[in-house]
This record gives C-alpha cells, sequence and structure tokens, in this order.
C-alpha cells in the first residue's frame, strides 16, 4: 500500500466567477460599442440632414433630457398596457420595437452631439469626426465602473430626447405650422454642406439688422 505526500490546493471559485464576469463585460463592451459604430456610421453617412437637426435640437439640453426620460418612462408603460388586450399586441410591439431603435440612436446622437463641441468642421468629414470625437469619449467613460452606466444612460436618454424634438419639428415643417418653427426656418435651406446653424446665425444677424 503507497503513500501520497503532498498537498492538496483548493479551487478558487470567487476568482474564477470574477474572471468570468469580466470576460462577459469585456465581450459585451465590444460588441456594444461595434454596433453603435456602425449604426452611428450609418446615421451620419445616410442621414446628414437629420444629423444635423439633431444637432441643433440638442442645444436645448435640459429639455432634451425630459422629453427623453418622460417618453422613455411613458411610453414602455404605455406599449405594456396596450399588449395587455388581445387587439392591441400589434401596436404595443410596435411601440416597443420603436423604443428599441431610438434609444441606441438616442447614443449616437448624443455622441455627435458631444463631438461637434471640439470638430465644427463641415461635410461629411465633419460630421463624422465629430461623432467618432464624441463616441470613443462616451465608450471609454463606459469602462469606469458604476459611473459607466450613469454616463450612458444620461447621453441616451439626452440624444434620444433630442431625436424626439428634431423629429416634431421636421413633421411641424412638412405640414407648413410655421408660426411654431424655430427662428431660423424661415431663411432658405442651406446648401448640403452648409451646417445648419450658419444659416441660424446669419437669421439672427439679419434680424438685428432689421429692428437696428
Amino acid at each position: 500500500r503507497g503513500t501520497v505526500q503532498g498537498h492538496v490546493e483548493k479551487l478558487d471559485v470567487n476568482s474564477l466567477f470574477a474572471g468570468f464576469v469580466v470576460v462577459i463585460l469585456a465581450v459585451l463592451w465590444l460588441a456594444v460599442t461595434l454596433s453603435t459604430a456602425v449604426l452611428g456610421l450609418l446615421f451620419v453617412w445616410l442621414f446628414p440632414r437629420a444629423a444635423d437637426a439633431v444637432v441643433v435640437a440638442g442645444r436645448r439640453v435640459w429639455a432634451s433630457f425630459f422629453v427623453g426620460l418622460f417618453l422613455g418612462i411613458i411610453a414602455p408603460i404605455l406599449g405594456v398596457v396596450v399588449m395587455a388586450s388581445v387587439v392591441g399586441i400589434p401596436l404595443g410591439v410596435a411601440v416597443l420595437g420603436t423604443l428599441a431603435v431610438l434609444w441606441p440612436l438616442g447614443y449616437v446622437a448624443s455622441a455627435l452631439i458631444f463631438g461637434r463641441l471640439m470638430v465644427h468642421g463641415s461635410g461629411s468629414g465633419g460630421r463624422l469626426g465629430a461623432f467618432f470625437a464624441g463616441f470613443g469619449i462616451l465608450r471609454f467613460g463606459a469602462l469606469v465602473p458604476g459611473l459607466g452606466f450613469v454616463i450612458g444612460f444620461f447621453f441616451a436618454t439626452y440624444g434620444f430626447g433630442a431625436v424626439i424634438i428634431s423629429a416634431w419639428r421636421a413633421g411641424r415643417r412638412a405640414f407648413g405650422a410655421d408660426e411654431l418653427q424655430p427662428e431660423y426656418a424661415g431663411t432658405p435651406p442651406p446648401p448640403l454642406e452648409e451646417e445648419p446653424w450658419a444659416a441660424y446665425a446669419a437669421a439672427r444677424a439679419a434680424k438685428r439688422r432689421s429692428s437696428a
């Protein structure tokens, strides 16, 4: 009968679980970063006028944030309530599906608005540069434990509200509600490569000259 010498080391389950969580969070961060970057690239590249309109709407920071917060709370509740009836299931699914698209778009919009504080170039290059500048800062901020969630929630809500405000303004212009349009809306539409705030500044200057 033989004797085995040595000692048995216990498996550190806590360290193993912590490593597993870190790997899952890293993969999730990478997946969100890549998917959101693609969404932002498509949004800025395919819809440049909408991107510019969102930047203009985003100047109203707290209005955008509270609009996004209000609709972000009310719309899911409304969708669930509507789905309680069999007839309302398609409408409820449509509401929740729209939110599932608009929330990531809100994060993209907030990255573009934030990036416009640093990158002021015109044209597609300026828009893309502004988006990726703001997007890079937001994604690195998301790596901060605890604070990353707060940053993501605030900017996604704020961008969501800016998207809603810009869509509301566009809808009112489409239906001819001139009296409710922004002050710069009465000016001719700028060329494709001109920034919307340039038309806004020109309208303000013309108004000051006419009142002088």
